[in-house]
């Protein structure tokens, strides 16, 4: 979103509120790269930065009593070696979040979302596939002094919430929402009262798929009512 993000570590250091972190010092100038990681969230791309006290022959810059050096050529593709960039294979799925979810978040009666919407980190082959998959549970009074437990999983063809004979998410079904990178699907109406658990997996073009269910990330339990 381009928000700051605190606690994200960064060359040895770590991002306050302001989302910034200060590094350093370096062992020798020159080119160095960067990049930010933090648990239950997308890997950053590379930052290139280059140190240099503005003096020393280092990024372009001039040495007192030397003639100045040539103008720096145009840099160089950064690649991991497995990501698709610079004509190396794609071998890393694409990674899909959720965005209009928010992880323990709870909705009052009558207000539950009615659009879901994400991302995809993909910048390799591109985005084939995205892939939703919403269940919810709730309990209800059945006689007296009794509740049952009843499991449902969204059908898009019908475009309602089908009763499930057997509860669990692993056993909701799965619904493609298109292959855009920043993706969303208008369900018909809110969602009614229960416990819900919103799953998206995602397929780049050279078929790696992301089934790997992260809370917070991909996998998203929230509550209306």
């Amino acid at each position: 979103t381009g928000a700051p993000v605190a606690g994200a570590s960064v060359g040895g250091a770590t991002t306050g509120a302001d989302g910034t972190a200060t590094v350093g010092p370096f062992a020798t100038r020159g080119p160095q790269a960067f990049k930010a990681s933090k648990p239950g969230t997308i890997r950053s791309n590379i930052l290139g930065v280059c140190v240099s006290d503005g003096a020393d022959g280092f990024c372009n810059s001039a040495v007192p009593g030397q003639p100045a050096p040539p103008p720096a050529p145009a840099a160089g593709c950064v690649t991991t070696g497995d990501d698709g960039r610079c004509g190396t294979p794609d071998e890393r799925p694409a990674l899909g979040a959720i965005t209009s979810v928010k992880e323990k978040q709870r909705f009052p009666r009558g207000e539950g979302p009615r659009t879901l919407a994400g991302t995809v980190d993909e910048k390799g082959s591109g985005v084939a596939k995205v892939r939703l998959r919403l269940t919810r549970s709730d309990r209800q009074f059945r006689g007296r002094d009794r509740r049952r437990k009843y499991c449902f999983t969204f059908d898009d063809r019908a475009e309602r919430l089908e009763l499930m004979s057997r509860c669990g998410a692993s056993r909701g079904s799965w619904f493609e929402v298109g292959d855009k990178a920043e993706w969303s699907y208008l369900l018909p109406s809110r969602l009614p009262r229960g416990r819900y658990v919103l799953d998206v997996e995602t397929t780049d073009r050279a078929g790696n798929v992301d089934r790997k269910l992260q809370r917070t990330r991909n996998r998203v339990v929230f509550n209306v009512g």
